[in-house]
């Protein structure tokens, strides 16, 4: 009897352990599953995590970074650079930089090349190389927009102001005067402009046309663009400007309208000149009501003693 109850005993400790051996199978259809195997991070999620960090939704651009004063003699300025070397990626990488500025300064570990080379990714087709980085992190130092060093066996990367004269900081124009009041002066790029897409589906030409007219139109709702100026004005060829203002119009991001005015040495003896508007998350409308909802924000903080960045 009691050798019975010593076999039964053993049969039982061998069936547990058996079956704790099993994998654990799981039904593919399951919610939770699927959503463990989506949870790698994506182009998509890892550039909504740091436009987080810009919690205001536009980030400050300074108008000397598509043209410079008219003081200068010359007035390309390191947009017109990026433009005529095509460097369509380092554009975004330094355009993402100001978006993180404050928090890259924060961070005590650099983030590592491959962050960076998912959030400069297509959000469809295979994802940039970490070389891809490191040529990027170069052709922007060659421009001398960042400063770069190394931390921790990374590299550790931080925006140059927009005219690369300079460490970056926040275009302040409060705080300055006289000349250097000029030069702090800024536009906003609207978070659109990642959310929606449009730093990848735009070309180079679109994009910096984009950025010439939101810098252009951060006083009024319109602006004239001739492309026989584009060269002077901005450093980029006339064939750049339209290429860029045709795909505008194809997205419809902007409208046209045309006024006939007298040109003394055409044949016809007049001229229509075509002015711009931005519409959308672009428009003047829009971006002022974005930097209220900021300043709102940031005098309800400032009343309840939270104070702000």
């Amino acid at each position: 009897m009691l050798n019975l109850v010593r076999r039964a005993i053993v049969c039982a400790m061998t069936t547990n352990t058996d079956q704790a051996a099993l994998p654990q199978v799981t039904d593919p259809a399951d919610p939770a599953d699927a959503a463990n195997e989506a949870s790698d991070a994506t182009p998509e999620s890892t550039r909504a995590k740091m436009l987080r960090f810009e919690a205001r939704g536009f980030t400050p651009i300074r108008h000397t970074f598509v043209q410079q004063p008219l003081s200068a003699k010359v007035r390309k300025a390191k947009l017109g650079e990026i433009v005529t070397a095509r460097q369509g990626r380092e554009l975004n990488a330094y355009l993402l930089l100001l978006v993180n500025h404050a928090r890259l300064t924060k961070e005590d570990h650099p983030w590592p090349a491959g962050a960076w080379a998912r959030a400069l990714s297509s959000s469809a087709g295979a994802p940039l190389p970490n070389s891809a980085v490191s040529r990027i992190w170069k052709n922007l130092g060659d421009l001398e927009l960042i400063d770069r060093s190394r931390k921790w066996r990374r590299a550790h990367v931080l925006p140059r102001d927009e005219s690369g004269k300079r460490k970056y900081a926040r275009p302040r124009p409060d705080m300055a005067t006289g000349e250097k009041k000029e030069q702090e002066i800024y536009f906003i790029l609207p978070a659109a402009f990642w959310t929606d897409g449009w730093h990848e589906n735009l070309t180079l030409p679109g994009r910096a046309v984009l950025l010439i007219l939101l810098h252009e139109t951060s006083g009024r709702d319109e602006t004239y663009l001739p492309y026989e100026q584009a060269d002077n004005w901005y450093g980029i060829s006339a064939k750049t400007a339209q290429r860029g203002i045709h795909e505008l119009m194809d997205h419809k991001l902007i409208t046209v309208r045309s006024q006939r005015v007298a040109a003394e040495f055409s044949a016809t003896g007049w001229a229509d000149r075509r002015y711009f508007t931005l519409t959308g998350p672009f428009s003047r409308a829009a971006r002022t009501e974005l930097q209220n909802k900021t300043a709102r924000e940031s005098a309800a903080r400032s009343s309840k003693g939270e104070g702000s960045e």
